[in-house]
C-alpha cells in the first residue's frame, strides 16, 4: 500500500526515529503489518498493537453500506445522494457503545471529516483498501507470524463488523505459536472504536501488555467489573491433552 510508504517516510525521514511502538486500528492494521514485516523498513518496531480491524475478511460482517460503496457501479451514485450527517449518524449508532446521537462530539467530528473537501466523493476509492486486503491478508499474516516482534491484539467485544471471531481466528491460526511475546485481550463494553468507548481501559491494557510479567494468568487485569481481559499468550507449542490431566502431586 502507498500508505505504508508514507508511514515509512514520516517515521524515518521526518521524525528520524530508529525504533518505535506502533499502534494501528482498522484500515491502519494493513499499513502496520506491511511496515512491520518489510525488510526495507529503516525503523524497528519494538512492539505492534492492533485493535479492531477486519484482518481476516472471511470472518467479518461487511455492512450493506460498505458493499455498496465498494462497487464501482453503485458506490459513486449512492455517495452522491448521501450527506455527511447521514453517514456520521449511521456510524454513531452502529460502531460506538452506547450508541451516539447527532449531537455527540464524536459524531460531529465525523460529520466535519466527511464534509471536508466533499469527502464523501472519495469514499468509494478509500474503501478499496478492502480489495487489497482480500488479496494480501494471508501473506501479511504469515509474514507477521514468522517475526519475533511482540504483537498485541486488543478487541472491543461489541463490534459486529469486525467481531471477536475475526481476531480469534487470526490468533488461533497464525499467532498462537508466533515467536516473541504476543497477547490477545478483549475489552468489555467497547465497540469498534474502543479508543473512544473505553479509552482508560485501552491505556490500561497497553501498559499491561508492556509491563506485566510474562506468566500473568488469563483473566481480568484489574479487580472491577468490565475490566479488560487477558485472553491468551502465545506459546512455542500446544501441550498434550493427557499432560494437562496429570496430577502435579
Amino acid at each position: 500500500m502507498r500508505d505504508a510508504e508514507v508511514l515509512e517516510y514520516y517515521v524515518a525521514d521526518v521524525l528520524s526515529l530508529e525504533s518505535m511502538i506502533l499502534y494501528a486500528h482498522d484500515r491502519g492494521s494493513s499499513v502496520a503489518m506491511i511496515h512491520t514485516t518489510s525488510v526495507e523498513s529503516r525503523v524497528n518496531v519494538e512492539h505492534l498493537f492492533l485493535t479492531n480491524a477486519n484482518i481476516f475478511l472471511p470472518m467479518s460482517n461487511l455492512t450493506e453500506v460498505q458493499r455498496v460503496m465498494l462497487d464501482p457501479e453503485t458506490g459513486p451514485p449512492a455517495l452522491a445522494q448521501a450527506t455527511p450527517e447521514q453517514l456520521a449518524e449511521g456510524m454513531g449508532r452502529a460502531t460506538y457503545t452506547p450508541p451516539r446521537g447527532a449531537d455527540d462530539p464524536e459524531v460531529q467530528a465525523l460529520t466535519a471529516i466527511f464534509s471536508h473537501g466533499e469527502g464523501l466523493k472519495v469514499l468509494h476509492e478509500t474503501i478499496q483498501y478492502l480489495v487489497e486486503r482480500s488479496q494480501d491478508e494471508a501473506s501479511w499474516l504469515n509474514a507477521l507470524a514468522a517475526l519475533e516482534v511482540p504483537t498485541t491484539f486488543i478487541w472491543g467485544v461489541y463490534d459486529t463488523v469486525s467481531p471477536p471471531r475475526v481476531v480469534s481466528y487470526v490468533w488461533n491460526e497464525y499467532m498462537m505459536k508466533k515467536p516473541g511475546r504476543n497477547s490477545l485481550y478483549f475489552i468489555p463494553d467497547a465497540n469498534h472504536y474502543l479508543q473512544n468507548d473505553q479509552p482508560d481501559s485501552l491505556v490500561e491494557t497497553f501498559l499491561h501488555a508492556l509491563e506485566a510479567p510474562e506468566d500473568s494468568p488469563p483473566g481480568a487485569i484489574a479487580q472491577r467489573l468490565a475490566s479488560p481481559l487477558l485472553v491468551d499468550r502465545s506459546r512455542s507449542e500446544l501441550p498434550r491433552a493427557a499432560d494437562l490431566l496429570k496430577n502435579p502431586a
